[in-house]
Parts: structure tokens; C-alpha cells; sequence
């Protein structure tokens, strides 16, 4: 039987970790590099907490009225998913 669970020190073992992409996941290119920040205990199954190392995109925004002015914006808002055990070593390999 396969088991889909880390256990907390296996868990705890990827905290700080830097992570690769094998393959594209939901949106992300293959090679993406995520970083293990935390683990998180659901319905007794221990995951792992990833965030995405994104490249910051800038955005021009035209604004109307009187005048037109361009607006740039840098958007930094981090994105992170859970994994389980099963997820991680499917779609990741460590750096």
C-alpha cells in the first residue's frame, strides 16, 4: 500500500528546501522553483507548504479621464500550495 502522507519529520526534513518543477503543474512551466516553507497537519495527513518563486511582473494600467496616465505596478503577491507526499515527489525534485 502506498502511502500519500509524510510523516512530521519527513515533513519537517523539506522545510527550507528548494524545489524544482519536473514537469508544468496548473499554470506553472516545467522548472519552476518553489521553496518548502512550512508543513500543515490536514485531516491527519502531514503536507508540505510550498511558495512559487515567481518572476515579478509589471503591469501598465491606461487611466481615463481628463488626461491619460500610465500606471506601473510590480505585483509580488506570493503564491502557495500544499502538497502530499505522493503530490511532491511527482511533480518536484530537490536542488
Amino acid at each position: 500500500m502506498v502511502t500519500l502522507s509524510f510523516t512530521e519529520h519527513e515533513a519537517l526534513s523539506k522545510v527550507g528546501k528548494n524545489i524544482k518543477l519536473k514537469s508544468s503543474y496548473v499554470g506553472m512551466p516545467k522548472h519552476t522553483i518553489a521553496t518548502v516553507i512550512d508543513i500543515k497537519n490536514e485531516d491527519s495527513q502531514w503536507m508540505i507548504v510550498i511558495k512559487w518563486c515567481r518572476p515579478e511582473k509589471k503591469i501598465t494600467k491606461r487611466v481615463t479621464g481628463t488626461e491619460e496616465v500610465l500606471v506601473d505596478a510590480i505585483t509580488t503577491k506570493p503564491l502557495v500550495d500544499w502538497f502530499d507526499r505522493d503530490e511532491f515527489y511527482k511533480y518536484f525534485e530537490e536542488l
